[in-house]
């Protein structure tokens, strides 16, 4: 099965994700803080569709209620949801990196001083 790795290790955000303004987390249970989930190839068709590369936009939802764009990645769905691109926006207070070795993203709060 496809699939990408989500750790968001982050100490208060939610994470949800999107494709083409289609929310392929599950609103009722986004990716807690200090959690591992897995975005699987049959959600990320409900956005992605017959895209060959998709751009999944990732949003932070904080305690307070505010929602945060953190950036987004690209993903080759032809080739088992591989990592082709990572965005993280300059100036968010979350950055997104791609874990070493496997399939996966790690979101965390960002230490740069932004």
């Amino acid at each position: 099965m496809s699939a990408l790795g989500v750790f968001n290790s982050t100490t208060s955000t939610a994470i949800l994700m999107y494709s083409h303004g289609i929310e392929i987390t599950d609103a009722a249970h986004p990716i807690y803080s200090r959690s591992y989930s897995k975005l699987g190839n049959d959600n990320a068709l409900n956005g992605c569709g017959d895209d060959k590369k998709c751009t999944i936009d990732i949003v932070a939802l904080t305690n307070e209620g505010e929602s945060i764009d953190i950036g987004n990645i690209i993903v080759a769905m032809d080739n088992k949801m591989q990592i082709f691109q990572i965005n993280s926006l300059p100036d968010s207070k979350y950055k997104i990196t791609k874990q070493d070795g496997i399939n996966s993203i790690e979101i965390t709060q960002n230490t740069s001083g932004n």
